[in-house]
């Protein structure tokens, strides 16, 4: 007899050929490990075979993800090939997807949390979420397709600054540089991603595939190739003695609150 997961990583509701995602991870900021990184990657294929006219992407509690779980990767019980192997899966699942996909960025969107941002079709930010790229600090590379979506969207010197300092872009700046579609009121935040996500699905299904496929074209192999150079690097780096340092350090300091 299979048992039903009564808390699953990822929750996923269809209606009105909207596909609502929900990491839901929230006692963890929704930190992503490899289980709810599998679970994503699943629920947009769901969405894909419910034919779903749009995808929603949000975060359960104050937060969209704040990354990578960093005390299960210094932990060693997770394969690092395995887990920058699943986040590709998903970055590639957005893109690839037939249909819109729609973010609403909350609370801190670190790491991973980011990328998922960067990679959607349409992006909302709540006015008080931030995007925040801690990679060097951690030893790390930018992962989830950054290194290549960030340049490409406000060009290599300001990515270079912004990955290479590990800065915190507040919601006004992201949607001024066209990271993100808009930034909006926290309280309005639901509202607007209704509002999009309706009239997405409202539109001409086979019309709105190919315009999303002529949009995402010029990316896809780009992404990809990105996707495969940073899997490489970022499998060592994850292994590296001086990642492990930062990731315990920053597992302790979370402990201590």
């Amino acid at each position: 007899m299979q048992v039903k997961n009564e808390n699953p990583p990822v929750l996923v509701e269809h209606g009105d050929g909207i596909t609502r995602i929900t990491l839901n991870r929230s006692d963890r900021l929704n930190a992503v490990d490899l289980e709810l990184l599998d679970a994503l990657a699943g629920a947009l294929a769901d969405a894909s075979e419910a034919e779903s006219r749009v995808a929603v992407i949000g975060g359960a509690g104050p937060a969209l993800c704040v990354g990578a779980d960093l005390a299960a990767g210094a932990s060693g019980k997770q394969d690092p090939a395995a887990v920058m192997k699943a986040a590709a899966r998903v970055i590639g699942a957005i893109l690839e997807a037939p249909m819109p996909v729609v973010c609403a960025a909350t609370g801190p969107s670190a790491g991973f949390g980011a990328s998922l941002a960067l990679a959607s079709d349409i992006t909302v930010m709540a006015d008080d979420a931030t995007l925040i790229f801690p990679f060097a600090h951690l030893g790390l590379v930018p992962d989830g397709g950054v290194s290549y979506l960030l340049p490409a969207l406000v060009g290599r010197q300001v990515a270079s600054r912004m990955l290479m300092l590990g800065e915190t872009v507040d919601a006004a700046q992201a949607a001024r540089l066209g990271i993100v579609a808009e930034s909006v009121p926290a309280g309005e935040l639901g509202a607007r991603i209704d509002a999009i996500a309706s009239t997405l699905a409202a539109t001409p299904a086979r019309g709105m595939a190919e315009m999303k496929k002529t949009l995402v074209a010029g990316v896809r192999d780009e992404v990809s190739d990105a996707l495969n150079r940073e899997g490489t690097v970022q499998t060592e780096l994850l292994a590296s003695p001086e990642f492990l340092r930062a990731a315990a350090a920053f597992v302790a300091r979370t402990k201590r609150g």
